[in-house]
């Protein structure tokens, strides 16, 4: 550079002096026009020889502003050094990095160091990211509904080249297109600024019936000469809600005639969606309903909570059950001279319920049965001949290794009982109140009316002992039940059909 300063004022004053002459006369104008082209075209002549064969530069191969879509991969084009008419490219270094997963303005520095002097060229790279991102809708794309405000989307995702998931970010906006259409649009937006949508037409069309719930029973029985009540019934609509008050009952029931009568709830909605549900009214002899009987029995008991629950619920009832007792003690015989004063039914379950030592000779369990039928007729005065094997005619438990290892006992005493005088009943229907975990109230109230069965005599196995409250729980539900489908209820008495399960052992 001083070199082309220096070059630049030898031009100039060489240029003045001619003029100087010229204004002496010393020379013509013309001559000194020529001198002063040449000697001003002369040092430019020097300066760009100078400039291209003498200077020390940095320069950059190809463009120096780049820019590249994000995982786009970046090539470095090269660079060129010279010190005067040496190529020094091999001694740049070059300073900086370009990370293409990243968004942003990056520069490389190219720099040939001459002695303490650093000659510098620049490249700058802009990575960006103009992919806009992808939003997936769940489901159709275009639904039906009652009305919007059952409209329940059904999901959306979003992903960006970049951002990766964005779903979060994702928004929804419903636009009323009209009474019967609406559309709802999804935006999603990256950290780049690159939107994308999608949407998802909505119409308006009532295509769902309502729903009649009817109360009480699908079925009902009625004695003859009874009156039958309408039990009543209720009938909604996803759209236009409770329409009960539109709903038109047809048929009649003539309790005076046996046979079975339909009654018929019909109700339609604003869209003209109608549904339509039966009930069956059965008229039914006395003779009828007592064959389609119930025995509720409880077993283990007594317990002072549970066993009281159950006979308060029996006793608002007016409903007769046999309760197979264990031992007890002397705070809970009020409890059994109730069972019998209410005309409940006792039975013998065991003195003891140690299947170990009740089972382990014949013997052992005559005398476990006997023993607590005389404590009891001691106690309250009551005589039993009814009992129940625990674990049932059908155990196996006493030929288990692992309890009483008494084969062949169940087939022996079977009949031993009977031959004593003993009258034994298992069980046809189970509540499943004794399953390892227990049973819900709910789950209680499906096994024993699940169970039921029409003209025979229903021996349902309950438990009454203080862990079953979910069995006290489930009662009025199953009496009621069994009461509307034309059960009759009955303790268990000298007259009962044997229930007795096929032997094991």
């Amino acid at each position: 550079m001083l070199f082309k300063i220096l070059l630049l004022v030898a031009a100039i004053i060489i240029a003045a002096a001619l003029v100087v002459l010229h204004i002496k006369q010393k020379i013509t104008k013309k001559s000194m026009l020529i001198g002063v082209g040449t000697v001003l075209s002369l040092a430019v002549i020097v300066a760009v020889v100078f400039t291209v064969f003498m200077e020390t530069t940095v320069t950059v191969k190809g463009d120096k502003e780049l820019t590249l879509n994000v995982f786009e991969t970046y090539t470095e084009a090269g660079y060129k050094a010279s010190n005067g008419l040496q190529d020094v490219s091999e001694k740049v270094t070059v300073n900086g990095d370009v990370d293409v997963t990243k968004v942003g303005e990056y520069k490389i520095e190219y720099v040939y160091k001459k002695g303490n002097k650093e000659y510098k060229a620049y490249r700058t790279i802009k990575v960006v990211d103009t992919v806009a991102p992808v939003i997936t809708l769940t489901g159709e794309k275009a639904v039906t509904v009652s009305k919007i405000e059952l409209f329940k989307d059904a999901g959306f995702s979003a992903t960006d080249n970049y951002n990766g998931d964005i779903t979060a970010n994702v928004k929804t906006t419903t636009n009323k297109i009209s009474d019967t259409k609406y559309e709802v649009i999804y935006t999603a937006t990256d950290t780049s600024g690159n939107s994308a949508t999608a949407k998802r037409d909505v119409e308006i069309k009532d295509v769902v019936p309502p729903v009649i719930n009817l109360k009480s029973y699908k079925t009902l029985y009625v004695i003859e000469n009874n009156a039958y009540s309408e039990p009543g019934y209720t009938a909604t609509d996803d759209a236009d809600g409770d329409i009960t008050a539109n709903v038109k009952v047809t048929g009649s029931v003539n309790t005076a005639v046996r046979g079975t009568y339909n009654i018929t709830y019909t109700v339609s909605d604003k869209w003209g969606n109608t549904a339509t549900l039966t009930r069956q009214v059965v008229v039914c002899s006395k003779d009828d309903a007592a064959f389609n009987r119930i025995c509720l029995t409880f077993d283990d008991g007594p317990s002072n909570d549970v066993t009281v629950q159950i006979l308060n619920t029996l006793k608002a009832n007016d409903v007769k059950a046999t309760f197979f007792i264990c031992n007890y003690d002397a705070s809970q015989i009020p409890i059994l001279k109730r069972m019998i004063n209410e005309g409940h039914a006792i039975g013998i379950h065991g003195y003891s319920h140690d299947y170990a030592k009740i089972y382990k000779t014949d013997d052992a369990f005559m005398e476990n049965i006997n023993k607590l039928r005389d404590k009891l007729y001691n106690d309250t005065g009551y005589y039993t001949t009814l009992m129940r094997f625990p674990g049932g005619g059908s155990n196996t438990v006493s030929k288990s290794p692992n309890g009483a290892n008494n084969k062949g006992a169940m087939t022996r005493l079977t009949k031993r009982v009977q031959q004593e005088g003993w009258q034994y009943f298992d069980w046809n229907v189970s509540s499943g109140d004794a399953e390892p975990g227990g049973a819900t109230a709910d789950e209680i109230y499906r096994n024993v009316t699940n169970g039921l069965g029409r003209k025979r005599t229903n021996i349902v196995l309950m438990h009454d002992i203080s862990s079953k409250k979910t069995t006290a729980a489930s009662l009025q539900r199953i009496i009621d039940y069994a009461k509307q489908a034309g059960y009759s209820f009955t303790a268990i008495d000298k007259d009962t059909p044997g229930c007795h399960h096929p032997i094991n052992n």
